[in-house]
């Protein structure tokens, strides 16, 4: 029996740490879809020939979300 609360508490750890994981990777996504988006009203809003905005926003979202994930991850160590 003490065999299957160790296996237990084994796996609770593990799920914690998929979970941590798992919802850094969903706030990178949405920090970079916000970009993606804004860029893309922000080129709809302005009429520009070439997405511009989209490029722009999408390179400083994306460095944001890498900014946030290793600020946590470090802070988890």
């Amino acid at each position: 029996m003490s065999k299957n609360k160790t296996n237990s508490g084994k796996d609770t750890s593990q799920v914690k740490f998929l979970a941590r994981y798992a919802g850094m990777a969903f706030q990178m996504l949405a920090i970079m879809l916000m970009g993606v988006g804004l860029g893309f009203w922000m080129d709809n809003l302005l009429q520009t020939q070439k997405p511009w905005f989209l490029f722009i926003f999408t390179v400083i979202f994306v460095l944001l979300a890498l900014y946030y994930s290793l600020k946590d991850f470090i802070r988890m160590k």
